[in-house]
């Protein structure tokens, strides 16, 4: 990919639950979004247009 990851600013789900359970953390820079595993900040790190966010959260099930 040869791009450079930006300081990003990083918020946690509001569903997470306590430190070592799944929760994911996103960010927004420019017109992209950044999502990674809190669990794991140095690890993978997924890059969406803003775009295709928006269709992604549009295709999630209602919050109970």
């Amino acid at each position: 990919m040869g791009d450079r990851i930006p300081r990003l600013h990083w918020h946690r789900s509001s569903f997470s639950g306590n430190p070592g359970q799944n929760c994911v953390e996103v960010a927004c820079h420019l017109r992209k979004i950044w999502v990674r595993d809190s669990n794991s900040p140095n690890g993978s790190i997924l890059r969406f247009s803003r775009p295709a966010w928006t269709e992604f959260l549009a295709e999630l099930p209602p919050s109970p």
